[in-house]
């Protein structure tokens, strides 16, 4: 029974199955038959498509050839800076680089080209390359900025700003005068151009220009192109620069102008007062500071006012060769001591020193060393009385403490060194003026300038810490070297322990 079952259901599928392949055979004879009733292209649906969908399609083609293509600058903005009289190539790069059409304008408003025509006739220095604009030989009108425009529906544009400089230029350097008086003033002017507006730099040489030196506000005041000297010094004669640069020079410009600073004559008496007595010569010397540009001066003496010549002095010589001058006297009386002065002259102005003949003692040299006070008397006459004078500058009293102090022997004719140390008793602690006099037989000495001696006699205490440190090297020295290695056991069997 179940085989018979199976057996039906077999017959069943195979019947289906046969069906199926049946229809699809008569859908296909079907389709066969449908393909050959199509009747065949004979050029007619080409023309159609040519005359409807054909000619849609030229619409489309057409829209496609009329698209333009918006071109773009590729260049980017700069600041040129060139200097006067150079040429100058703007660029306006664009990508695309063909049929493109560029205007430029000067300033937003000015313009110069449109496309290859020039629209500013007068501008025959400025031409273009492509789409480049060249301006040849610049002059300072040029600078401003300059816009590059494509002509075309969507705007692109580029920019450029130029700056023309002028490189530094000295037009003159002068002063006010170049030969002046010591004390006078000069004005020192460098006119300088340039774009921009150029620094200037003032600087001086005493040495012919081997070396410089800045000029500062010690030496004058300065203003935009100018030093202004006032009250000037002997010592600022010289060579002058004036250095002159800004951002449009290749390298600095300088000029130079030279001052000569005269002054009167300066004299220095080697000594203000000379001893001697009557039948002795002596030496009255004088000189006069002169630089390498400056005429020896002439030189002169007077006695009391009047001239050597005028002054009837009994017996005298003067020799002067170049800026020193010698008078050599030998006094017969005692008119023929007195002050006598040397005075050196030149066209603008002179100068004079005193120097005293006298016949009292001279003191020279006199100093402090420590405990020391030292002097030296000049005296061709016997030598009576010295003595030292002192005053404690602390006490309100002031009084002067006088002591007396030993006539040395003559040790060069008529010189005497003396040498004074002051002892313990002589004074106490404190701060002191001291002079000292000296009396020969024509009277006391001439007071001079006192020197100022310190007198502290208290003992100098030993600093705490340098009495620790000499305890604590004394006693690790006197260590003996059996209490040392008894120690160093200690140490280690306390370490052992613990």
């Amino acid at each position: 029974m179940a085989l018979r079952r199976m057996c039906i259901c077999l017959a069943f599928f195979v019947v289906i199955a046969f069906s199926q392949s049946s229809e699809a055979r008569h859908a296909t004879k079907r389709e066969a038959s449908d393909y050959a009733e199509v009747p065949q292209n004979d050029g007619t649906e080409d023309e159609m498509l040519n005359d409807y969908g054909g000619e849609q399609n030229d619409a489309d083609a057409g829209d496609d050839d009329e698209e333009v293509v918006n071109a773009e600058i590729v260049t980017k903005p700069n600041h040129y800076k060139p200097n006067l009289g150079d040429n100058l190539r703007l660029e306006c790069k664009t990508q695309p680089s063909e049929n493109v059409i560029v205007s430029w304008t000067k300033n937003k408003d000015e313009k110069l080209f449109i496309g290859s025509k020039q629209v500013k006739v007068d501008a025959i220095r400025f031409s273009l390359d492509r789409t480049d604009l060249i301006i040849r030989d610049i002059t300072h009108e040029d600078s401003g900025t300059y816009t590059c425009d494509i002509l075309q529906t969507t705007t692109t544009q580029v920019t450029h700003i130029v700056f023309v400089h002028e490189p530094a230029k000295i037009n003159r350097l002068t002063a006010s005068k170049t030969d002046i008086v010591e004390g006078d003033e000069v004005l020192l002017t460098c006119n300088a151009t340039g774009v921009p507006p150029p620094t200037i730099y003032w600087s001086r040489s005493t040495d012919g220009g081997n070396t410089t030196t800045g000029l500062t506000d010690a030496d004058g005041e300065f203003s935009a192109n100018a030093i202004f000297m006032k009250n000037v010094r002997k010592e600022q004669s010289g060579i002058y620069y004036c250095l002159v640069e800004n951002t449009g020079a290749r390298k600095p410009v300088l000029k130079s102008i030279t001052i000569n600073v005269a002054s009167k004559p300066k004299v220095h008496a080697h000594k203000g007062i000379v001893n001697t007595a009557v039948g002795t010569e002596a030496e009255l010397i004088c000189t006069t500071h002169l630089n390498h540009a400056e005429i020896i001066p002439v030189i002169q003496w007077y006695k009391d006012g009047k001239s050597i010549e005028e002054a009837r002095v009994s017996s005298y010589t003067v020799s002067t060769e170049g800026a020193r001058s010698i008078l050599k006297i030998k006094p017969a009386t005692d008119a023929d001591f007195g002050t006598y002065t040397c005075t050196a002259s030149n066209r603008h102005g002179s100068h004079s020193r005193q120097i005293e003949l006298v016949q009292h003692p001279v003191i020279e040299d006199f100093n402090v060393d420590g405990p020391k006070i030292t002097w030296t008397v000049h005296s061709h006459q016997q030598l009576e009385d010295m003595e030292l004078q002192f005053r404690n500058v602390n006490e309100t009293t002031g009084n002067w403490e006088l002591k007396s102090v030993p006539i040395p022997e003559s040790q060069n004719g008529p010189k005497y060194g003396v040498i004074y140390e002051i002892k313990d008793a002589d004074l106490k602690d404190g701060q002191y003026e001291v002079l000292v006099k000296v009396k020969n037989s024509n009277g006391w000495s001439k007071q001079r300038d006192p020197v100022f001696i310190n007198i502290d006699r208290r003992p100098q205490l030993m600093k705490s810490s340098d009495v620790l440190r000499g305890s604590l090297l004394g006693s690790s020295a006197a260590l003996p070297p059996s209490s040392a290695m008894l120690s160093t056991i200690l140490m280690y069997l306390l370490v052992r322990m613990f």
